[in-house]
């Protein structure tokens, strides 16, 4: 019965909910704001969209991916310092804090022939 429910209440919401138009500029109706606020969220959107920058982002993808980024490595802080400094140029009160967790990591790696087989 709960299952029923819960997919007659999903099917609501899905078919419930006013598409966009067909240019995508300007929705009928924007999920969780009225019809005058969807206008200026769309405007905002629109605004923060044009101060992004690909080249910034395909450079900042190539710097953070370009060693192993496993737990404890040291890109992988050297990753989260460079975060920390962008979070902190764009204004947010940022902070790295630091936890121990228990992740296993081979110390050694090896690989011993004891003897030989399969050959008579």
């Amino acid at each position: 019965m709960i299952r029923i429910l819960c997919s007659i209440a999903g099917a609501s919401l899905f078919f419930g909910a006013t598409p966009t138009t067909a240019g995508g500029d300007a929705p009928a109706d924007l999920l969780g704001f009225t019809s005058a606020n969807a206008v200026k969220q769309i405007e905002l959107e629109k605004k923060f969209d044009g101060q992004l920058d690909p080249s910034d982002q395909r450079a900042w993808l190539k710097q953070m991916s370009a060693e192993p980024n496993h737990v404890g490595s040291p890109h992988d802080k050297a990753n989260a310092e460079f975060m920390l400094g962008k979070f902190r140029e764009w204004g947010w009160d940022a902070r790295i804090e630091t936890f121990e967790v228990l992740y296993p990591t081979p110390l050694k790696i090896a690989m011993e022939m004891t003897a030989p087989w399969g050959i008579r």
